[in-house]
């Protein structure tokens, strides 16, 4: 079964270290596309037009905090995985931190470069479907929650979904105004 190319926000000011980021990802992942973010105008441009899997997060930049990108990245895209790439190897956190600590810590060393592709790989296939779901949704079968809704409740009308099932059309759209969105969240 094939899957759409892996899409990775790498969200960090130094460009060497983005392109340290990139040859080790495509290396191992070579169907990732991977995304340079370097400034706020950036994110927000790359938040409105992609759909990504898994966004790579330094944890200071000179325009926000690794934190507040965090907290965009979770109010924009929910399921987005995000890995806390630093050169401190520091763990620790901050209490105002905590409601969004990263899904996986990583340390810009030898080591960290390359477990990358491990780690960006094991979040990604965590949010992916079971199997079962997955070819289930390549048919056009519907779900509910985590359950398969059967064909005979469709005819019903009643899909297991509050009001009944939506069909797909209810997907995040980008918002024309995202930028201003994400430019107000880092409070810039």
């Amino acid at each position: 079964m094939t899957h759409d190319p892996i899409q990775i926000l790498v969200v960090d000011e130094a460009l060497s270290d983005r392109r340290l980021v990139e040859l080790v990802l495509k290396d191992q992942i070579p169907d990732a596309a991977v995304i340079g973010i370097d400034t706020p105008t950036a994110l927000a441009e790359g938040l409105a037009r992609l759909r990504f899997d898994a966004a790579i997060d330094a944890p200071r930049l000179s325009w926000a905090a690794g934190s507040d990108i965090l907290r965009v990245l979770r109010r924009v895209a929910p399921n987005c995985k995000t890995i806390m790439f630093s050169d401190e190897g520091c763990r620790a956190l901050s209490s105002r931190d905590m409601e969004v600590a990263p899904d996986e810590y990583l340390t810009k060393d030898s080591a960290g470069f390359l477990t990358l592709p491990i780690a960006v790989q094991r979040q990604v296939d965590s949010k992916r479907p079971p199997a079962r779901f997955q070819r289930a949704l390549t048919a056009g079968a519907p779900l509910a929650g985590n359950q398969l809704i059967p064909a005979a409740r469709l005819a019903r009308g009643s899909g297991g979904v509050r009001g009944g099932y939506r069909g797909r059309s209810h997907a995040r759209s980008a918002s024309a105004d995202l930028g201003t969105e994400v430019v107000r969240l880092l409070q810039l």
